[in-house]
């Protein structure tokens, strides 16, 4: 069957297009060649894929079925995964900065969790939550520079690259109160999930 991948943003951008017996042969037979960054494959079916260093940064598969998909050590920053099946899923050494997966499952996934709470992109969160991540920011820069931000100043993060932040999240400068983190890293982890109903790890 004729498989065509294309641009997440503009269709007319043809990334890929030939005879496969699906978009997941499509994908295996072409990963180390060619680059699928920003592809639209939302509800593609790639369980149990060998997606091993592929790049797919920016790729939309939301709602993709990605069960026991091999993606160690792929490029999967800004990735749109909402929605997406990772369950059994090996995703060691794979990058996903600021990969976005809302409501994913990711029962069983193989992956470096720390890395995973602190470079996904949790987007807007709740009150609360927010509050205490930029409370976390401020164990990073200080709350001063925190209370300088939120009354119209700079970012702390924009320019100093000696304060790396935490967690990338969508801040609120009304809700800023300086104080001391209440929860520690683990619920935060735990909270993190709860909002994004993603499935346990």
């Amino acid at each position: 069957m004729e498989i065509k991948i294309v641009n997440r943003y503009d269709n007319s951008k043809v990334i890929i297009c030939g005879k496969y017996k699906s978009i997941k042969d499509c994908l295996e037979k072409n990963k180390n060649t060619v680059c699928f960054d920003d592809a639209s494959l939302d509800g593609a079916s790639l369980n149990d894929a060998s997606l091993n260093d592929a790049s797919l940064n920016g790729a939309s598969l939301d709602g993709a079925s990605l069960d026991g998909a091999s993606l160690n050590r792929a490029s999967l920053n800004r990735a749109s995964l909402n929605g997406a099946s990772l369950d059994g899923a090996s995703l060691d050494g794979a990058s996903l900065n600021r990969a976005s997966l809302n409501r994913a499952s990711l029962n069983r996934a193989s992956l470096n969790r720390a890395s995973f709470y602190h470079n996904i992109n949790l987007g807007k969160l709740s009150d609360n939550l927010t509050l205490e991540l930029m409370r976390w920011d401020a164990t990073i820069c200080g709350e001063k520079l925190m209370t300088e931000w939120a009354e119209n100043g700079d970012c702390p993060f924009s320019k100093n690259k000696l304060y790396p932040r935490l967690f990338w999240f969508q801040e609120n400068k009304g809700l800023w109160k300086p104080g001391d983190p209440k929860l520690t890293l683990r619920q935060v982890y735990e909270a993190i999930l709860d909002e994004l109903k993603i499935k346990r790890l």
